[in-house]
């Protein structure tokens, strides 16, 4: 009876000991555990900081190509024909509207078709035509009288390849009637989920996300072509190279997206 008490009691010492180890070892683990944690919610708040940083400079960057752009625009639905001929179409085109003296530049945008059209074929799609003004108050004469132009021929707003992204995706709300309207204003989106709202200026594709399970218009407000007039600055007449010396009341050129074709960048 001795021997097995003394030998209990040599387990129980063993068994303490070796607990009283895996105590400390989980006490260590414990202690590193806090540590990854702390090193983990300093590293998430740097983390934030720097997104926050990347999205500020991603919106000043965005923000600043959209002002080199505030001069330009886009003409759409011009025939494909040589570079000499583009120029002379757009500049006669530009004359019968009285500013083709503020023309800096003008040229197509992306590569030329490879292909050309057979009997099989359709025509392809033609490049838009890139305007650069030399006055911002010329582009929007232009934009202002999209009436004016030959019929097939549309004038957009030239917008930053992040804005154009968010316009597509507008436009699709539209088609699926998730938006009554949408449109660009000098250069950023607005949308409208009814008639009756006020326009929302459009920031991120994220924004958007609100009208997709925001309930569609109703059939009375999607019947409803919205046209809206806007103030815009105009330097004197088209060829007046003088003061801003008027403001005039001009039709709006920023017609919501479903007149207007596919925005291209």
């Amino acid at each position: 009876m001795a021997k097995s008490a003394d030998a209990m009691s040599k387990l129980n010492t063993k068994l303490d000991s070796h607990f009283q180890s895996l105590s400390d070892d989980l006490k260590d683990i414990k202690s590193e555990l806090q540590k990854v944690q702390s090193q983990n919610e300093i590293l998430k708040k740097e983390n934030s900081l720097l997104r926050r940083d990347v999205d500020t400079l991603t919106n000043d960057n965005d923000n600043l190509l959209q002002y080199l752009h505030r001069n330009n625009l886009l003409l759409h639905g011009l025939p494909e024909s040589s570079n000499e001929r583009d120029e002379q179409t757009v500049r006669t085109l530009l004359t019968s509207l009285g500013v083709a003296d503020d023309v800096d530049l003008l040229h197509r945008l992306g590569p030329k078709p490879k292909s050309k059209p057979t009997k099989t074929t359709s025509q392809p799609t033609s490049r838009p035509i890139i305007i650069r003004f030399t006055r911002h108050s010329s582009r929007n004469y232009i934009l202002s009288h999209k009436g004016d132009l030959p019929r097939g021929v549309y004038a957009t707003e030239h917008l930053t390849t992040r804005r154009s992204a968010i316009l597509r995706e507008a436009k699709s709300l539209k088609k699926s009637k998730a938006l009554h309207s949408a449109y660009t204003r000098n250069g950023s989106v607005f949308v409208k989920h009814k008639l009756a709202d006020k326009p929302t200026l459009i920031y991120t594709l994220s924004d958007l996300d609100t009208f997709k399970r925001s309930p569609p218009a109703t059939p009375n407000e999607e019947a409803v072509n919205e046209s809206s007039d806007v103030d815009i600055p105009v330097h004197g007449s088209p060829g007046d190279h003088g003061p801003n010396t008027s403001v005039r009341r001009l039709r709006s050129s920023f017609t919501p997206i479903i007149d207007d074709p596919e925005t291209y960048i």
